[in-house]
This record gives C-alpha cells, structure tokens and sequence, in this order.
C-alpha cells in the first residue's frame, strides 16, 4: 500500500514559524504590536486587543461568557460581511462580462 508523503518546502516552513513567532511577540511586546498596528498587520489598539484575548481565554468563566458572546457574534457578521464582499464581487464581475460579450 502507497502512503502519499506531502513535502513541505523547509524554506516555507521557516518562513511560517518566523511570521509566527513574530505575532507572538508583538501580542506580548506592545512596541511590536504598534509597529504593526502602523504597518496595517492589525486593526485593534494594544489595550482592545489585550481585553479582547483576556475575555477569550476566560470564556468559561460566568463573568466573562456574556461578553465573550458578543466578542463571538461580531465576529460571524464580520465574516458573514466578508464572504457578501466576496459574492457581490464575483456577481458583478459575471455582469460585466456578460455585458461585455452580448455587445
């Protein structure tokens, strides 16, 4: 029996634990975290983002599960906003070529 092996570039494996290890260290170091907040990497302040890992992390807890439920429903409309963008792009591209090819 042939077992198929996926291969991995050890160049691509670099990179991903570098990228990784470079957000780690911006979550803990907010100097990093607000050069790459000015570089566009992140959107939250330094302050939002540590309140919105700690209401994360304490989830279980009945203080925290409340806003954690909030934390959770903006996020699905986030992403439910993301994939519209996403169809309404493709549904215009199909008009405009659609109307591109009956001319």
């Amino acid at each position: 029996m042939l077992v198929a092996v996926r291969r991995v570039c050890p160049l691509a494996q670099v990179f991903s634990w570098w990228t990784m290890q470079e957000a780690f260290d911006a979550a803990l170091h907010e100097d990093r975290y607000n050069a790459s907040l000015v570089r566009g990497d992140r959107r939250l302040t330094y302050l939002a983002f540590q309140g919105a890992m700690m209401i994360s992390l304490y989830r279980d807890e009945p203080r925290f599960h409340q806003p954690f439920q909030i934390l959770k429903i903006l996020t699905d409309i986030d992403s439910l906003f993301t994939k519209w963008r996403c169809m309404l792009s493709l549904c215009s591209c199909l008009v405009v070529s659609n109307d591109i090819n009956a001319k």
